[in-house]
């Protein structure tokens, strides 16, 4: 009985070993697997094996996972029948499955996710050699994964992290980028917690046609606005039917069917929820090859029209084309003091007075300059009102048709005298 105690003891520790050893490898980003391959001299060819194949280790895990978890299950019937016969096999099935369940998954799991690099140091080589001793099994596993589930290439690393983005920026004497280089970092990890709704643009904004628009007139409309890609609607613009490709209009232009109705040569519109993560959209967009998404509220209403250009923007700022209308989102006109576009985020504005965010405005259901007054005032502001909010004054200066267009924001005078 001694000996059945020490092989379920073994079993267990074994099913806790493999657990967190699948954790912390697939936990690593593909940085910094490459680092190790590099730097950890002693195990390069073991990481460099992982990288290329990481199949085999995952599957080499399961099958050592699997078989000590059935192990320690058979053992556990053993003994619990030799103790208590005539209710051994449910008491072995019910206080197993406990013991798997926490001590061979869950705290394993935890605690390698938490030291992900630290532990895969000291499993990597392990595995690594015993993917050599279970190499038959391991091949027919893969071949039977690859033919249900596609190919091996499939398996994704995340490239980098959030927090190792996050050490690269807070590293500044160690690490040499140049500002513009720092904010495209500090973009690509503000867009994780992004939704659709902050980047869009905004209904009233939006360029639409009526499906029955005739072709010339929307080849007017084109040369007006700029746009390649316009939505198009049927009574409304609730009611979006299609999406306009410009290029889609040169064979009946060449055909001199200029009085084709637009409706009938429009694409299949691609809809997204408001509430969409942006990284998601970006994802979905570059797969689907799509380069414009019509955002619906929560009532299956038109909210606005979100493109792959809109993101990017996010990332890299601003792209220009020779289309685009300068308009300054902020101007600035005086020390400490701006004129902004209603429509500005609400996090540049919080960034641009450099204001911490509170509770308060992480529970806000508005994402704009215009949004925050509109919550403010609890009505439509007139132009020349102001407001306080954080130690800033808010003038709203050009409202036109309940939309506010310009705000001129500065800092209090009494918050200039504390910082003087």
């Amino acid at each position: 009985m001694g000996s059945d105690l020490l092989l379920l003891f073994v079993c267990i520790s074994l099913s806790a070993f493999f657990s967190a050893a699948e954790t912390a490898l697939i936990s690593l980003s593909k940085t910094k697997i490459l680092a190790l391959v590099k730097n950890d001299s002693t195990r390069s060819k073991a990481w460099e094996s992982f990288l290329n194949d990481p199949q085999r280790f995952l599957v080499t895990i399961l099958i050592g996972n699997n078989l000590v978890n059935i192990s320690a299950s058979a053992l556990a019937t053993s003994l619990s029948l030799k103790l208590l016969p005539n209710i051994g096999i449910g008491l072995a099935v019910g206080l197993m499955t406990l013991v798997i369940l926490v001590f061979g998954e869950i705290t394993p799991k935890g605690l390698a996710l938490r030291y992900a690099e630290r532990f895969s140091r000291y499993v990597i080589y392990l595995i690594y050699l015993l993917s050599f001793v279970c190499y038959p099994a391991v091949v027919v596993f893969s071949k039977l994964v690859d033919l249900l589930g596609g190919s091996k290439k499939k398996f994704l690393y995340p490239l980098v992290t959030r927090e190792e983005l996050e050490l690269l920026l807070s590293r500044r004497d160690e690490v040499e980028l140049e500002e513009e280089e720092r904010k495209i970092i500090r973009s690509v990890i503000n867009l994780e917690d992004k939704v659709v709704r902050e980047i869009m643009i905004p209904r009233p904004d939006m360029v639409c046609l009526e499906a029955s628009t005739p072709i010339k007139s929307v080849v007017r409309v084109i040369s007006e606005y700029g746009h390649s890609r316009i939505p198009v609607y049927e009574g409304n613009i609730d009611n979006i039917i299609g999406v306009l490709y410009a290029k889609d209009l040169i064979p009946l232009m060449a055909d001199g069917k200029w009085d084709e109705k637009v409706g009938n040569v429009v694409r299949t519109p691609y809809f997204v929820p408001e509430t969409k993560l942006v990284k998601e959209l970006f994802d979905e967009l570059r797969q689907k090859k799509i380069h414009i998404a019509i955002v619906v509220d929560e009532y299956g209403g038109t909210s606005g029209l979100v493109t792959m250009e809109d993101i990017l923007e996010e990332i890299v700022g601003e792209i220009e084309d020779e289309y685009d209308k300068e308009l300054p989102v902020i101007e600035k006109i005086g020390e400490n003091v701006y004129v902004v576009d209603g429509r500005m985020n609400l996090e540049e504005l919080l960034e641009l007075f450099e204001i911490e965010p509170d509770m308060e405005l992480d529970e806000r259901e508005y994402d704009t300059v215009a949004g925050l007054l509109f919550t403010l005032f609890v009505r439509i502001p007139k132009s020349g009102e102001e407001i306080s909010f954080k130690g800033l004054k808010l003038k709203v200066l050009d409202v036109k048709k309940n939309r506010i267009r310009k705000v001129m924001i500065s800092k209090e005078k009494e918050v200039l005298n504390e910082e003087a």
